[in-house]
Parts: C-alpha cells; structure tokens; sequence
C-alpha cells in the first residue's frame, strides 16, 4: 500500500502545472480523478499522457447545470482539489473555493494560476509559459552560463513556471494535509513559483571562500580579475590529433579570454561540442568537459576530433 492510498484528489486542471501537481499525489497512491472539458485535455500531447497517468479521466461540461452537480458531488467526497485557470474562471463556472468549500468544508483548494488573483495588472492576463517567463525574466536571467558565454536575452521553451509551481503547490497542499489543516485554500501564483526556482541565479555573496567555489564561479571569479580581457573569436578546424583536448570558448564575436597555458592542452580530454549526447551545449562550442577516450579499436567520430583554435591565444591542444 502507498503512503496516499485513502486521499482522494479532484484534478481540474490542464495543460502542465495542474496535472503535474496531481501526477504527484497520484504517484504516491492518491485516488486523482482529472475532469477534461468535453473532447479531452486541452493539450493535444503526448505529454498529457504522462502527466495524467493512473488518473481516472472523466469528462464534464461543467456550463451545464447538471454536469456542474457532478462535479460538486465529487467536490463532496474529496480530500484536495486543484485547478490551474486564470483568477475568476473558477467562480464562473460555480466551482470556486467558497462554493466548493459550501459542500466539503475540510476540502484543501489549491490554485495554481500564472499571476495572483491580487494582482490589479497582470490576473486577467492569459498567462502562457512564455508570457510568466518574460515577465519574471526567465530569458535573461539564466545564471552563470549566460555569464560566462556573454550572450543576450534568447527565449527559453523550458516550462519553468509550470514546473517550479506543480512541484510548489503539490509541497504546499500535502503540507497542509499532513498537518490537519483541512478547509484551507492555497495560491501559488506560476510566476511567483518561477521567480523562487530564478531568484537563485540571481544571488551573489561576496568573500566566499574558494573551496565553496564551483568550476563556473571560479572561471567567472579569473576572468574578472584579469586585466586582459578581451574580445576573442573563436575558429573552430578539423585536427587528426590522437590527444584529446579542452577548452572554454565562445561563438564568434562572443565573450572570451586569452586563455592561460594551463587550460590549452589538457590530456584525456577533449572539446564537448556539436551535439555530443554529454555535451552542456546542443550547438556550438560553448563549454568543455570530461569526455570519455575511444575504446580501443573503435574509430572516433568525426565530430569527435574537432579541436578549437583561437587567433588570440594560439592553438589549443
């Protein structure tokens, strides 16, 4: 038996944060039950397959009278409920705390819309991921990365607000459970969530110690304090070098440094670019990192023997 097994859950919602947030009561043993509008999910994905797995899938109209009675019959029996429309959307249709709570006073009503419903500008918004994301800044403020790469604000497909705000609510909402607090009602605003999950790359503490450093910080803390940097393009050859090597590099025109000796030939390494399945990177040399050697016997791939010469700080490797 697992650890949710007697915990009825009543899934109202679509798209991504919703049915995460569900998924994970489900996962645990949860009864989910995932109300569609008639003709299903909204979202025509196979993803939806995954989100909703182990639910039971029941479709209402819930603009009718008598299909909203069927809803609010369910609203009686369960333990939580979760929806992820925009603020009001809920009310319209009859189902909103206050009238679920009418029927279930110990239900546990999460919410999970894109802005607070306290919002004076942004709760009529329709909050796609792309909009949360650009208003909380999801494409510029992607941390060390972009730092150390010099590049601009570019759009991100990543699902952030949807992810950080499923995972938020579902903490929140089996918090409440565990401590009793039935009748509760939860908010956790998508783009408050992805703020949170954001806020981190954001921080800078200053006088940390080196060993609290990661490689990124480190490199990030060098190039500060060297007085040579510098506009450097990058200029990718071929090589028929047996050694492997590694390297930092930047795109053409992006940001880079004359690199120190130690760092242009390393042994038993090599340049993770173009796509390789453990590169950082899907396009370009961004980033090297630790990369296993050819077996023995096996011819390498081409792209494996790309190596990375810079017209600033000679050839590397």
């Amino acid at each position: 038996m697992r650890p949710l097994s007697e915990l009825k859950v009543l899934d109202f919602g679509q798209y991504i944060a919703g049915p995460v947030a569900a998924m994970l009561f489900c996962d645990q043993g949860a009864v989910v039950t995932h109300i569609d509008p008639p003709g299903g999910p909204r979202w025509k994905d196979l993803s939806t397959a995954i989100l909703n797995r182990g639910k039971h899938s029941l479709e209402l109209d819930l603009g009718r009278a008598e299909d909203r009675a069927r809803a609010l019959s369910l609203v009686a029996e369960a333990d939580l409920l979760i929806e992820n429309f925009r603020p009001g959307v809920m009310a319209r249709l009859g189902l909103d705390a206050a009238a679920c709570h009418a029927v279930n006073p110990g239900l546990v009503y999460l919410s999970l819309p894109g802005f607070a419903s306290g919002d004076p500008e942004f709760r009529r918004v329709a909050a796609w991921e792309a909009i949360i994301g650009g208003a909380v800044g999801q494409f510029r403020d992607m941390g060390l990365n972009r730092v150390l790469m010099g590049v601009d604000p570019s759009y991100s497909p990543l699902t952030l607000a949807s992810a950080y705000g499923g995972v938020l609510g579902a903490v929140a909402a089996m918090t409440a459970l565990a401590a009793g607090e039935r009748g509760r009602t939860i908010e956790v605003p998508l783009a408050t969530a992805l703020l949170e999950g954001l806020v981190f790359n954001a921080l800078h503490l200053d006088e940390v110690p080196e060993r609290y450093l990661g490689f990124r910080e480190r490199e990030i803390r060098r190039r500060r304090q060297d007085a040579s940097l510098s506009i450097s393009p990058m200029t990718i050859s071929r090589s028929c070098s047996t050694r492997s090597t590694a390297a930092i590099a930047a795109p053409t025109g992006g940001l880079s440094t004359s690199l120190p000796p130690a760092t242009r030939s390393i042994p038993r390494r090599r340049c993770a670019c173009w796509g390789s399945g453990r590169s950082w990177w899907r396009r370009g040399c961004r980033w090297a990192m630790p990369m296993p050697r050819p077996r023995p016997g096996r011819r390498a791939s081409p792209r494996s023997s790309l190596a990375i010469r810079s017209s600033a700080a000679g050839p590397i490797g």
